[in-house]
């Protein structure tokens, strides 16, 4: 009595099939040894990776495939159906924490040329797709363009108005308020410390 095989295709269990199968993975292995290979550093013994190398020279657990599509910037959250949901949304939110102690922690650390570097290098690079992205460039070129072609050399920057600089110094006590807040919190390494 031959045992069911649910769904699969009955050629695959020939004899034909499994002897070209096997062929082809000989021909594989005999070939592996020749490939490229990741060569990153491995974190249980610190030799280098030895699988195999994607096109861009790293293997897939070492950054090899770069995340793609209009959400590839956010956090990708475990399925609600799975049975280990809660374990790994666990682990996604300590490591999200964690991340984020450590970029204030390199915040606080920067010198203020650094710092400005930083949010400038930010404020270039805002999330989104790649033709979001470069509209945003084209935009901000044409931009540019226009300021220059109809601004005079030398001409005065004109007077801000008196809403504008109630706006101004209102921005300037928020700002204020949220390095305050952030030294805070780095200081305690707590949320819940600071506002529970």
């Amino acid at each position: 009595m031959t045992k069911k095989r649910g769904g699969a295709k009955p050629h695959v269990y020939t004899p034909e099939f499994r002897e070209m199968a096997n062929a082809a993975l000989a021909r594989h292995n005999a070939r592996r040894p020749m490939l490229p290979k990741c060569g990153a550093k491995r974190k249980s013994d610190g030799l280098p990776c030895q699988n195999l190398a994607m096109r861009n020279g790293r293997c897939h657990r070492h950054g090899g495939k770069t995340p793609t599509g209009a959400q590839w910037h956010r956090p990708q959250w475990p399925d609600k159906s799975a049975p280990d949901a809660m374990a790994k949304l666990n682990a996604k939110l300590q490591t999200l924490e964690k991340r984020r102690k450590e970029i204030e922690r390199r915040k606080l650390r920067m010198t203020p040329e650094e710092r400005e570097r930083y949010d400038k290098w930010h404020r270039d690079r805002p999330l989104g797709t790649q033709e979001k992205r470069a509209a945003l460039r084209d935009m901000r070129q044409r931009d540019l363009e226009a300021r220059e072609l109809f601004s005079p050399s030398g001409a005065p920057a004109p007077e801000p108005n008196a809403e504008t600089q109630s706006i101004n110094s209102e921005l300037e006590q928020i700002e204020a308020l949220r390095v305050k807040l952030t030294a805070k919190i780095a200081e305690a390494g707590r949320w819940k410390d600071v506002f529970g």
